[in-house]
């Protein structure tokens, strides 16, 4: 990387602050900087890579990529700066170095300038970080009235209206007030400005027409950071529909916005380096990632959370989905070593909650934990039940609660408790996973119809989701459906050659109650080996 200050200037910066208080009895912090600051300086910033630097900088040849040693060295080394220059503000040279969060090269800047104003175009925008977002923001400007008066401009403000009630209820995105955006609702309106002034990364606009009996929208989403418009439609209603604010008209909006902004900004993900994105674009694509269906989808998810845990945030959140990931990465068989499995998932789970005890989705993973892994399900009830109390309508928390209850026989709470999920998430993307854990909370109760319809609705949206198959096919066998049972285990073993009765009682919660025995017989008479 190129860098705009004398070379000279900058290796006397680095003098400055290697014999400051804060770095020079500190070897590691002084050992990393030099190296990162003359590999940087050398042009070979791209080298800069755990590995590389630990192997070089600290001779540590047999050092392992997962290991967080050298996370851990940037990690002080970023606070013993910034602490530095808390007390230099006005230092000799008129340059600072910093390390921005995420990266290892490092980066030379004006004294009280942010990393931002460096003249390189690769660079790392800060406000990347501000406020250590995992939520975009959307805001929604009231739509303009076209070829029709004027005073009905309310018409326009009732939809943006009921599309921020709508979308304030979705848990993945911060909303703009509609106090804010009524100031942009003229014919005309700039998107830096609506960047600038609402700190806005999606902008929801359009326009309407109507008749007295029926009203034409055109809305478009646009991504305020491109000015790319990712999503667009055209809606004929009929005016009564829209003035009673029909549920299902505003709710397949929203839904279509929201898969929208999921699809843009994973494909941000796939066209851009992870360390140059948000913090909230990194989020919603390892969540979609990690619930996806191949396997390369599901290690780059693993990759995005650690970029995320790498930057140092104080949000639980990361360290909350990568403790689902390891619990995923079981279920799925991919893990062999169930006592590293069980220390590396508690850990997560445990630092999740360290930073926000609170935090409903850090409560519901450890409960998650706590019952895939630990098996300890009177442990993982109090945390379902504590995560509900913090957030009455965490989906997830009340589906895994009724899996919960499904595992230990009680099926008609297993079912009231995946089905409210279902009802509070219409509109999420991870459909097909509440519908399979409503399926094995029917199957709990006993409903076998129910049970294969929740299944059959979830292998529609993701085909190759093993537990579905499992639930279709001892819903199957309880219909009396020999047939269509050996084809839903038929696809199992396509997608798990090693699956077994035995490795199911071994890994499944269920084992230890009746129910589990049951479905084990079940998947036996589906044709699962022995």
């Amino acid at each position: 990387m190129e860098s705009k200050f004398d070379k000279k200037v900058i290796e006397q910066e680095l003098e400055n602050i290697t014999a400051s208080e804060q770095f020079k009895n500190a070897t590691r912090l002084t050992k990393f900087l030099r190296y990162v600051v003359t590999e940087t300086l050398a042009g070979n910033a791209s080298r800069l890579k755990a590995y590389r630097i630990a192997v070089d900088a600290f001779d540590r040849n047999d050092f392992d990529s997962l290991d967080p040693y050298i996370r851990n060295v940037a990690k002080d080394t970023r606070r013993a700066l910034s602490a530095y220059y808390q007390g230099h503000p006005d230092n000799d040279t008129g340059i600072q170095i910093q390390i921005p969060k995420g990266k290892y090269v490092s980066y030379f800047v004006r004294s009280n300038s942010d990393v931002g104003d460096q003249a390189n175009s690769s660079r790392l925008n800060t406000n990347t970080f501000k406020g250590y977002s995992f939520k975009p923001t959307i805001a929604v400007i009231p739509l303009r009235a076209v070829r029709c008066e004027e005073s009905n401009r309310f018409i326009g403000e009732i939809f943006a209206d009921d599309l921020i009630n709508k979308i304030s209820g979705q848990e993945d995105f911060n909303v703009i007030s509609r106090l804010s955006t009524t100031a942009f609702s003229r014919s005309s309106f700039d998107m830096d400005e609506v960047k600038h002034l609402l700190h806005a990364d999606y902008l929801v606009s359009g326009t309407f027409s109507h008749t007295n009996k029926h009203i034409k929208i055109f809305v478009e989403l646009a991504d305020t950071n491109t000015g790319f418009v990712v999503f667009s439609e055209q809606i004929h209603l009929a005016m009564q529909k829209f003035i009673n604010a029909d549920e299902h008209f505003v709710a397949n909006i929203v839904n279509k916005l929201s898969s929208s902004i999921t699809r843009n900004e994973i494909e941000k993900v796939i066209h851009h380096n992870p360390l140059s994105l948000e913090n909230y674009t990194l989020l919603i694509s390892a969540i979609h990632m990690l619930h996806r269906i191949t396997n390369s989808d599901f290690r780059k998810a693993k990759e995005l959370l650690d970029v995320l845990i790498d930057r140092n945030t104080r949000s639980p959140l990361p360290h909350a989905w990568t403790a689902k990931w390891h619990v995923l990465n079981h279920v799925q068989g991919n893990v062999k070593d169930i006592d590293y499995l069980k220390n590396t998932a508690s850990d997560c789970a445990k630092k999740a909650l360290d930073l926000d005890s609170t935090c409903a989705m850090a409560l519901t993973v450890d409960g998650l934990v706590h019952t895939n892994i630990l098996r300890q399900l009177d442990v993982a009830e109090t945390r379902y039940n504590d995560a509900i109390q913090s957030n009455p309508s965490d989906c997830l928390a009340r589906a895994l609660k009724g899996t919960l209850h499904a595992f230990k026989g009680e099926g008609e709470e297993a079912l009231n408790n995946t089905e409210l999920a279902l009802r509070l998430s219409p509109l999420d993307p991870m459909k097909y996973y509440y519908l399979s854990l409503a399926s094995t909370a029917a199957l709990s109760a006993e409903r076998y119809d129910t049970a294969l319809d929740y299944a059959q609705q979830s292998l529609k949206l993701n085909p190759y989701h093993a537990s579905t198959l499992r639930a279709a096919a001892v819903a199957n066998v309880h219909l009396d459906d020999q047939e269509a049972a050996e084809k839903s285990i038929s696809n199992l073993l396509k997608l798990d050659p090693e699956f077994t009765v035995s490795r199911f009682l071994a890994e499944s919660p269920s084992a230890d109650y009746k129910i589990g025995q049951q479905w084990a017989d079940s998947l036996r008479q589906a044709g699962v080996p022995q």
